[in-house]
């Protein structure tokens, strides 16, 4: 099974049916002893995983806490386990972002459904934007995937305390470090990079990259499959691939509000969906105006 179909398909039987075809290729139709009816049950079969896989873990009836090892065993589904390749200092931040994982709450985002041609609702090999450290662990746990390669900046609380004391002339306190960047290895090779912003209730995402293969897909199969998924996009070529979907009365020529391009580099299939400028900038509002606050508490803020 492809990894396209593994997260990207939607749960509309007509559509799974049709394109689970495809990726089965021969192997459905030579089916024997049950004829027709053995290869309809496949198909229903393969639409039930096709609905399961690339879901959140509160959407395929795990979470993170189901999954934990118990008595001190080693729990071999654990997405933060180094592979040993990249030394300590690795093995160290895998641990850090566990633990912030785990110390955050659900965002939510999980719960909402997807909608058509609104990008700030689609998900990306399982993601969302707007998801919290938590949701993506459950994201990892469900695709049996691997996080590595994870960065940190300062977190919210700390920059806005930062801020406050240089504005007031007076000793910056300790800083504390938040997730903001971590890479997830899925299956095929496929690879996710998802991006974290700072916020008041703890990062965030902001930022997804998706890149698998062209494996089982033509330029016109795929482009039908991320119709059948998405919706219709603003814009779309087949050859080179660029496929791209704005939020609804947003401008095409500079994006504001969500987005999501689907684009190829040579042999790999692009998938990059932001959050685009306005939560930037409103971001950036709500960090002032809690700087000028901490501030206001001595001295008036002159940030």
């Amino acid at each position: 099974m492809s990894g396209f179909g593994g997260f990207l398909m939607p749960n509309m039987n007509r559509f799974v049916v049709v394109l689970s075809i495809g990726m089965m290729g021969t192997s459905a139709v030579a089916q024997t002893g049950g004829g027709i009816s053995a290869t309809l049950r496949g198909l229903r079969s393969t639409a039930r995983q096709l609905g399961q896989i690339g879901r959140p873990a509160s959407s395929a009836g795990a979470s993170p806490a189901s999954s934990q090892a118990v008595d001190g065993e080693t729990d071999p589904g654990d997405p933060f386990a180094s592979d040993g390749t990249k030394g300590r200092d690795q093995t160290e931040a895998l641990g850090e972002f566990r633990d912030q994982a785990r110390a955050s709450a659900p965002s939510g985002v999980s719960d909402r459904q997807p909608s058509k041609n609104r990008p700030g609702s689609f998900e990306v090999a399982g993601v969302r934007l707007g998801m919290s450290p938590h949701d993506v662990e459950g994201v990892a746990r469900s695709h049996k995937a691997r996080f590595y390669d994870p960065s940190f900046v300062t977190s919210y609380q700390s920059d806005v305390a930062a801020r406050s004391a240089r504005a007031r002339g007076a000793a910056e306190p300790r800083q504390r470090r938040a997730i903001a960047f971590t890479r997830m290895r899925l299956d095929q090779g496929s690879v996710a990079e998802v991006g974290f912003a700072q916020t008041p209730q703890g990062p965030r995402v902001n930022r997804i990259d998706y890149r698998m293969s062209w494996t089982g897909y033509t330029r016109q199969s795929l482009s039908a499959a991320l119709t059948g998924r998405y919706g219709v996009p603003r814009d779309a070529a087949l050859n080179p691939l660029h496929v791209r979907w704005i939020s609804p009365g947003d401008s095409a020529s500079n994006p504001q509000q969500p987005a999501l391009v689907v684009m190829e580099d040579g042999e790999r299939i692009i998938f990059r969906i932001e959050e685009g400028t306005a939560a930037a900038r409103a971001r950036d509002a709500v960090l002032r105006h809690h700087v000028e606050a901490d501030a206001a508490k001595g001295h008036p803020s002159s940030f």
